[in-house]
């Protein structure tokens, strides 16, 4: 791969398309140094380098991300738009962006254009309709982005938030273990709150599911939720996925998981209406 003509390719791309920030996917200091010099604009670059270039890079201007994956040769395309859909979730990227990605393995590079307002991450706000505050969806996935791009001990780890309706949702779940939150202030458990960032993620890791109620207090951690027939989700996913799948279907609640793998997703009424890798 060319870091020289996929640079140069940049330049002329991005002097039609007048971007108002740049994500990069390389592992390639030059590549990464040249889409810098060649822009004025914010520059998101997500890398698995070690090299002295990662530090040196970053800047007010230039927020670098370390991640474990590598671009995969089939279908790269479509493993940029699930990584670029976690930036937009962190608001880095927003519906009034127009943003290019750069993204390259070693062997191929590609150039893709993302209108902030078709993203999935900003068209999530179409699909959830059923009274579950948006804005707190969105501080639970910004909380579920970090699980699975940290998880713990250097290792990726599974976790499960269901959001509002939460009377209905604790009738249709019990209890796997003692409820870590029971007894603690309001403002202990408010998840919206930077200050129990810390908690929230460790507790969240527990078998079983977080319950958040409508105002962003959470309830209860460790919480097996009732499954039922008649839910449709993709091949291969676990019972993760069908636990979110049917207390939003028997519930008026939003679901937000994340895989072991580093995945998250989002139910609603049954069905996964969002999917993005963490970077």
């Amino acid at each position: 791969m060319d870091a020289d003509a996929l640079a140069a390719s940049f330049n002329l791309i991005k002097n039609v398309v007048m971007p108002t920030a740049v994500y990069v996917v390389t592992n390639n200091g030059t590549l990464a140094s040249k889409i810098v010099d060649g822009t004025t604009q914010t520059v998101i670059i997500s890398t698995s380098a070690k090299a002295p270039w990662v530090s040196d890079i970053a800047s007010n201007r230039v927020l670098v991300r370390k991640n474990g994956y590598s671009l995969p040769e089939i279908n790269m395309n479509a493993y940029v738009e699930s990584m670029i859909s976690s930036v937009c979730i962190e608001g880095l990227i927003g519906a009034g962006d127009r943003a290019i990605c750069v993204a390259e393995n070693g062997k191929i590079g590609t150039i893709m254009i993302f209108d902030g307002k078709n993203m999935p991450a900003v068209k999530l706000r179409d699909e959830i309709n059923n009274g579950v505050k948006m804005n707190l969806v969105d501080s639970v996935l910004k909380i579920a982005f970090e699980i699975a791009r940290e998880g713990r001990e250097g290792m990726h780890t599974g976790a499960l938030f269901v959001v509002g309706d939460s009377k209905d949702v604790l009738e249709h779940s019990h209890q796997l273990i003692m409820n870590p939150f029971e007894g603690h202030s309001k403002s202990a458990r408010d998840i919206v709150d930077d200050s129990n960032k810390a908690t929230m993620k460790d507790l969240a890791q527990l078998d079983g599911a977080m319950i958040v109620d409508g105002s962003g207090m959470v309830l209860a951690a460790g919480r097996h939720l009732d499954t039922v027939n008649g839910i449709d989700i993709p091949m291969g996913l676990g019972a993760r996925n069908l636990a979110a799948a049917s207390i939003t279907k028997i519930t008026k609640s939003v679901a937000v998981m994340i895989s072991s793998t580093g995945i998250v997703r989002v139910y609603h009424e049954g069905r996964m209406v969002f999917e993005a890798k963490a970077i």
